[in-house]
C-alpha cells in the first residue's frame, strides 16, 4: 500500500557549533531527497541537526523531530552521536511503529551490521540509494534487504545542498567545501583509503556557483574538503 505521508525528516547531531562543524553529509542526502518532488508534488524535507553544546536529551530530540510528522526518518551516525541517537530511533518506534528509522554515515559505513535495530541502513554514500529507498517506500514497495550498499556516483548527477537551499552556510558563519571525492592512495589509518582508488572532481561550473554564493552572503571562512 502506498504511503499517504510523504514527509522525511534528516537528522545528526554535530560536534560543537562552529562554521567548521555543519551537516554537510546528510544535507547532501536531502538535497538528494528533494528531487522526488517531481513523482511526489507534497513531499517535505526537513533537514534537523542539533549539537553537543545544547543540552541534549533522548526526550527533547525524539519530541523536537516527533513535531515534524514525517513518515521517513533518517539519521547520519558518527562515533560521538551513535549511542544518543540509537536511542532516539528506538522511542520513535515506540511512539509509533509505523515509523520508518534508517540509519548512514561514517560508523553505519564502517560495520552496517551493528545498527540492524534500524529498519534499513545505508552503507556508503548515501545520495542516491536513500532517494531510491524512499521512492519506493513511498510507493509502498518496501524493500527486503535491510542493509543497503550506496556506490559512487557521477558527481554531475549530484544535486549541490547550498544552491538549492537545503544548507544555508550563513546559519553556521561558514561552508564545508566539497570540491573532490576518493584518493588514489592506500594509508591504512585513513577513512579515504576505504573506498575507490580514485578522484571524481564535481564539476567546475558548480564549484563557480557555491563560491559565488558563500561570497555573497559574506561568510567567515571556507574549509576546503580535499582528500587530496
Amino acid at each position: 500500500m502506498k504511503m499517504n505521508n510523504h514527509s522525511v525528516t534528516l537528522c545528526t547531531i554535530l560536534v560543537e557549533k562552529s562554521p567548521q562543524a555543519l551537516p554537510l553529509g546528510v544535507a547532501c542526502v536531502a538535497s538528494s531527497i528533494k528531487n522526488l518532488s517531481i513523482e511526489f508534488p507534497d513531499l517535505k524535507v526537513n533537514l534537523v541537526d542539533f549539537n553537543l553544546e545544547q543540552k541534549l536529551s533522548v526526550e527533547k530530540i525524539t519530541n523536537d523531530l516527533l513535531c515534524y510528522d514525517s513518515a521517513i526518518y533518517c539519521f547520519s551516525i558518527f562515533v560521538w552521536n551513535k549511542n544518543l541517537l540509537l536511542e532516539v530511533a528506538s522511542e520513535l518506534k515506540k511512539i509509533n511503529s509505523k515509523i520508518i528509522c534508517i540509519a548512514g554515515g561514517p560508523e553505519v559505513t564502517a560495520n552496517p551490521n551493528n545498527f540492524k535495530k534500524f529498519d534499513y541502513v545505508i552503507s556508503g554514500e548515501g545520495e542516491v540509494v536513500t532517494k531510491n529507498l524512499v521512492r519506493n517506500l513511498f510507493n509502498g514497495n518496501f524493500i527486503q534487504e535491510k542493509i543497503l550498499y550506496g556506490k559512487r556516483e557521477l558527481l554531475e548527477n549530484l544535486t549541490s545542498p547550498y544552491l538549492d537551499k537545503t544548507l544555508n552556510p550563513k546559519k553556521y558563519d561558514g561552508a564545508l567545501w566539497e570540491l573532490a571525492r576518493g584518493c588514489p592512495f592506500k594509508c591504512s589509518y585513513c577513512y579515504e583509503s576505504k573506498g575507490e582508488k580514485k578522484v571524481n572532481l564535481f564539476p567546475q561550473e558548480r564549484l563557480e556557483k557555491e563560491l559565488d554564493l558563500f561570497a555573497k552572503e559574506n561568510i567567515s571562512q571556507v574549509f576546503v574538503l580535499d582528500p587530496t
